[in-house]
């Protein structure tokens, strides 16, 4: 290998082999250096598990809320993006009717034209949108 590091996939299997890298470039690099590399592997390590509680919690969120539910079952919407639309919009028995014609208040753009989909690609998230809130408003 010549001194090179070669690195694992993913960020995971990167913090499991830091330690023995350590190990091998203390040897070869300053007291100070290392010290520095310890702390920031410390700090990546209390950000995982910050990470780690938050999204404990939104997946408490999601089970308990039906209508985090209905939004996680659209196809690509995952535990974030469920949790925040139903934290944005509110209650979807409340904004099923506007979502069914399109309605949006003053001043607000559709999401999908914020993100840059095309018009066909707009009107299939706002129907699959709408179908969802649907559903779960007709659950409550």
């Amino acid at each position: 290998m010549g001194g090179r590091i070669v690195r694992p996939e993913g960020h995971v299997a990167l913090l499991e082999e830091l330690p023995d890298a350590f190990e091998q470039a203390q040897q070869r690099l300053p007291d100070m250096l290392m010290q520095s590399l310890r702390e920031q592997l410390a700090r990546v390590k209390d950000l995982q598990a910050d990470i780690a509680r938050i999204e404990h919690r939104l997946f408490e969120q999601l089970r308990a809320t039906p209508a985090c539910q209905t939004i996680a079952e659209i196809p690509g919407v995952g535990l974030l993006t469920a949790t925040a639309v139903v934290a944005t919009m509110g209650s979807p028995a409340t904004r099923a009717p506007a979502v069914q014609r399109g309605g949006r208040r003053r001043g607000q753009q559709a999401g999908a034209h914020r993100l840059g989909c095309s018009e066909p690609q707009q009107t299939l998230a706002s129907q699959h949108l709408a179908r969802s809130l649907n559903a779960s408003a007709s659950r409550s």
